[in-house]
């Protein structure tokens, strides 16, 4: 029997939950507003509030830190692998078509998502969701289009308002809570009759379990009924931030909250530090401009109504009246020094300031070395959380397609070695094969040359294939170790040397040097000609490797004939080719 809920019953599970998470989503709402840079209000960040009018100064170090990790995580490399493992040619056949599987779902997706719904691709998103959030969400469902075929829809998910629960075999269920305007609702819903104004708002509840989907309001309308939506488990993939495991303590109020934090965390109590001194440096700054003072008067219970120094206005005393302009505050210098006290603090819960482009010198290799250790204990918790979201989806993905219950889908898109594809492949070729592996590897500085010295070294000890998918972190490896080899095998002949050095020269623009190394190729085809007739007669060397031939033609040049004759033909037995 299919897994189904009433709306009274959904309704509590989910207000169970908030109840529950209540504190996790405070944390998520109040990190939200350090990201947007919301206005910093000194006369009101005290408890009790202030009530006078100081100056306030808002510090943009949390909005730039989010959009620093944002950009470097939408810019990482998402690498798909099907281990092959000890698998026989056959096998790895159908495992680079596994591959080739996920990453056309991804790009078909990204391809509706960015075209058809205006809206950033899968990692466009999950880039501001994992360290925003703490927390990466989503759906992963396939559908029959009605024209025939299958296709993807992934679909990001506000950890904020999406509630769950966890049972033995996974998700028991799993609501995306969105407010929607009735005119939305009735495009989205054209068969739903529902009273009020277009711009009338309703909360909506997108509610999943392992065999089925339902969609309602808070009022208790029904968008959508229960329908089987065909994926053998709950398509939901929810993934925390590993900062920390989820731990409980009898003294710790909401101890559980902390599990899957933001990149906030451990600076969140420093930010309103930084943007307090710092108002209160503008506030000793202003002093000195407009500097408060002392009046003497003769004359009994006298009080000035304002500064007769403010602004530059004239006030008139009585004889015998005295004024006296007080010094400002000597605090200013403390107050510096404490901002840079704060900002260090600071600075070691965030990226390093080099990496906002704050360097006008080179690094040696060492530097960058630590200086990558620091960015990959901020980056390195979201990398891992978005590639196991990934993960997750795309082996959700896979095995729906598998069921054979969906349409044949022909794969479009670019795979790990960006060239592009298309494809029809069958559900049972992806039956019995290994689950996908995603990695996500951001952009860091390097040591071009002291990475690969190193690599250099290491190959002694350690195999090219682990050193390029672990150390160099190269998309699909093994295509580049097929292409190694085969390049092998060609510099193995000291002609296909040459004709790369002439091939390079030509596009270079130098075809006077293009012509030197063509000439010199041309001589060591005859001379190779010669020896093998020399040797055996009619069973002559190969005088050009086959990929050799292709660029000869391509620049007018000659190919080798044994036993050309000579005169007209060439000089060295070589014909021009037609």
């Amino acid at each position: 029997m299919p897994k189904t809920y009433s709306i009274d019953q959904a309704i509590s599970l989910v207000d169970w939950v908030s109840d529950r998470t209540a504190g996790r989503r405070k944390r998520q709402n109040s990190d939200y507003k350090l990201q947007r840079n919301e206005p910093y209000d000194t006369n009101t960040a005290g408890e009790p509030a202030r009530g006078t009018d100081y100056k306030s100064v808002t510090a943009t170090i949390a909005a730039a830190f989010m959009r620093a990790v944002v950009s470097r995580l939408a810019e990482a490399k998402l690498l798909i692998q099907v281990p092959y493992g000890a698998a026989m040619r056959p096998q790895q056949e159908l495992y680079d078509l596994k591959e080739r599987f996920a990453y056309g779902l991804l790009e078909q997706s990204d391809e509706e998502l960015t075209e058809t719904l205006v809206r950033g691709s899968v990692l466009d998103q999950q880039a501001w969701f994992s360290p925003a959030r703490g927390w990466v969400a989503g759906l992963a469902l396939l559908r029959n289009k009605a024209g025939g075929g299958a296709s993807p829809m992934i679909r990001p998910w506000d950890a904020l308002n999406t509630y769950w629960q966890v049972g033995g075999n996974g998700l028991e269920w799993a609501c995306l809570k969105t407010r929607m305007a009735l005119g939305e609702i009735r495009s989205k819903y054209p068969e739903v009759k529902i009273d009020g104004d277009d711009g009338d708002e309703r909360d909506t509840l997108d509610f999943w379990t392992p065999d089925s989907n339902g969609v309602f309001t808070s009022d208790r309308e029904w968008l959508k009924p229960w329908t089987l939506h065909g994926s053998p488990r709950c398509p939901v993939v929810i993934v925390p931030v590993p900062t920390q495991p989820e731990v409980w303590s009898d003294d710790v109020t909401n101890s559980g909250d902390d599990y899957g934090e933001s990149i906030f965390a451990t600076n969140r109590a420093l930010y309103e530090q930084i943007s307090e001194v710092l108002s209160i440096t503008l506030e000793l700054l202003s002093k000195a401009r407009d500097p408060s003072a002392i009046a003497f008067t003769d004359e009994e219970d006298t009080e000035f109504e304002e500064n007769p120094q403010r602004g530059g206005g004239v006030s008139y005393m009585g004889q015998g009246d005295k004024f006296q302009p007080l010094p400002p505050p000597e605090t200013t210098k403390d107050a510096v020094q404490f901002a840079g006290l704060v900002m260090d603090m600071i600075q070691r819960g965030d990226l390093p300031f080099t990496s906002y482009g704050q360097i006008s010198f080179a690094l040696s290799g060492y530097a960058i070395t630590q200086l990558n250790q620091q960015i990959l204990t901020v980056l390195g918790p979201q990398t891992r959380a978005i590639a196991r979201w990934y993960q997750g989806v795309l082996n959700l993905l896979v095995d729906q397609y598998a069921t054979n219950q969906f349409d044949p889908m022909t794969i479009r898109g670019y795979g790990n070695n960006r060239d592009y594809m298309q494809q029809m492949i069958p559900p049972l070729a992806l039956r019995n094969l290994p689950s996908i592996r995603v990695k996500l590897v951001a952009e860091l500085p390097q040591d071009d040359t002291a990475k690969l010295q190193a690599v250099g070294v290491a190959r002694e000890f350690l195999p090219d294939e682990w050193l390029l998918e672990n150390y160099l972190k190269l998309p699909d490896v093994h295509q580049v170790m097929r292409a190694m080899k085969l390049q092998q095998a060609e510099r193995g002949h000291p002609l296909a040397v040459t004709l790369e050095l002439a091939r390079a020269a030509f596009e270079s623009g130098r075809p006077d040097l293009g012509q030197v190394y063509l000439d010199q190729a041309r001589m060591m085809s005859v001379q190779l000609q010669l020896q093998g007739l020399q040797a055996g007669g009619e069973q002559s060397q190969p005088g050009l490797p086959p990929t050799a031939l292709p660029f000869i033609q391509a620049m007018g040049g000659v190919m080798p004939t044994p036993n050309a004759p000579t005169g007209e033909e060439g000089r060295f037995g070589l014909r021009r080719n037609r």
